[in-house]
């Protein structure tokens, strides 16, 4: 077989077959070399730097409703007075 017809072959196996159809270990295989294709687009071409910093600064944006929250209840409790 050719390097061609053996890379249409994995192609087609990634692409169509039905992973749930598979035994265990082949399909848990398979889903792990479907996320690895995902994983290596978004890596090569895909805007991953954009949603890590979206994360970042959300993470951060959600933390300072924490932080209040955390210190009125600190403060019900008479811990201020305790710093």
């Amino acid at each position: 077989m050719t390097i061609k017809g053996r890379s249409e072959e994995w192609l087609h196996l990634l692409a169509e077959e039905d992973a749930r159809r598979l035994p265990r270990l082949r399909g848990r295989l398979l889903m792990a070399a479907r996320a690895g294709v995902l994983i290596g687009r978004e890596v090569a071409g895909g805007p991953l730097n954009l949603h890590a910093m979206s994360l970042v600064y959300t993470s951060l944006l959600s933390m300072v409703p924490l932080l209040a929250l955390a210190f009125s209840v600190l403060k019900a409790f008479g811990a201020h007075n305790a710093v």
